[in-house]
Formats: structure tokens, C-alpha cells, sequence
């Protein structure tokens, strides 16, 4: 359904424009949702490789780690949103699934 179209629709604006952060990053949201991690792990170092300071891509990066129970890689994706972002102060993400509550200042 939707993660194919998805898919599709991100690797075509990739041909267009390989530098493009936004459909690097949603073909890691897609990768991780069909439970391909390392898929996913990839598509988000692509994307960090062309811009290092997309806030929602260390969020989503960080959010893999830490449902693949990784939480200090997590906190270091989190400390580089702090670091790159000065709009941020702190950020604290809970993920009861996995039973982790990362608090970064």
C-alpha cells in the first residue's frame, strides 16, 4: 500500500536530485517500519552524510537505536541535535515499548 508508494515516490525524487535529504530519510522511516533495520540504518547515514544537521533525521535514527535497544548510539544521535540545532534545549524521548527514557542536555 502506502510504504510502496511511498518507496516509489522517494526513490524517484532521489533520481532527480541525489542529494536530497527528505526522501533519504523517508526511505529510512520506510525501511525501519517493513523491519528492515540495517536498510533503514543505511538510508539514514546516506542522508546525514549530505546534511548533518536534519533535525528529524536524528530523531528518526535515534528512534531506531533505540528500539533496536542501542541506547547510548541513540543519545549520541539526540546529543547531535543539540549540538547542530541551537532552537533546541533538551530533548527527552521516552519509548515504553523497549522500556528505555533517554534524557539529553
Amino acid at each position: 500500500g502506502f510504504l510502496v508508494e511511498g518507496e516509489r515516490w522517494a526513490r524517484r525524487a532521489l533520481e532527480l536530485q541525489p542529494q536530497m535529504v527528505v526522501p533519504q530519510n523517508a526511505l529510512g522511516v520506510i525501511a525501519a517500519r517493513l523491519g528492515q533495520h540495517d536498510v533503514a540504518l543505511e538510508h539514514y547515514r546516506l542522508a546525514w552524510r549530505v546534511k548533518q544537521h536534519a533535525f528529524t533525521l536524528f530523531m528518526n535514527l535515534g528512534g531506531l537505536l533505540m528500539e533496536l535497544e542501542r541506547p547510548r548510539d541513540a543519545a549520541a544521535a539526540f546529543r547531535a541535535i543539540l549540538r547542530e540545532d541551537a532552537r533546541v534545549g533538551t530533548v527527552c524521548v521516552h519509548f515504553p515499548r523497549v522500556g528505555y527514557r533517554v534524557t539529553v542536555v
